[in-house]
């Protein structure tokens, strides 16, 4: 991993790097709390390697480089990069919690079976006729 050169690399405080970075998820801006995990614990790569954001301490604040976001960013997606396509997922079970929420109707297929109409009996007596 590159150590990111102060003399030559645009640095910036986590919180200016997380508010120029696109929108992720849901269209919602990457919380400056999102960049210093990045820098703290990491991301696993699609390799099945930890890749982490460099940053240096600045007097009291940590700040990272824009060049330094752009190879995280790219050890994140090499596999991606060089192929040109994402890789297949990986072969994981379901958590059980998640098996037993696929094997519960659904709230809609509750309130269809409450709506049907019960099915004819076989020893209705009736022959069509309405009861009095």
């Amino acid at each position: 991993m590159m150590a990111i050169d102060p003399n030559t690399e645009t640095l910036r405080p986590l919180a200016e790097a997380a508010a120029r970075l696109p929108a992720l998820r849901g269209g919602r801006p990457v919380h400056t709390t999102t960049v210093w995990r990045w820098a703290t614990r990491g991301v696993r790569g699609r390799g099945g390697q930890t890749v982490k954001l460099e940053t240096l301490k600045v007097g009291g604040t940590c700040v990272t480089s824009d060049e330094a976001l752009v190879r995280y960013f790219l050890a994140l997606s090499t596999e991606q990069v060089a192929t040109g396509q994402l890789p297949a997922p990986e072969n994981r079970q379901p958590s059980p919690r998640f098996a037993q929420r696929q094997a519960r109707p659904s709230k809609g297929d509750q309130a269809e079976q409450l709506t049907r109409e019960p099915p004819e009996s076989e020893h209705d007596t009736n022959d069509g006729e309405e009861c009095a």
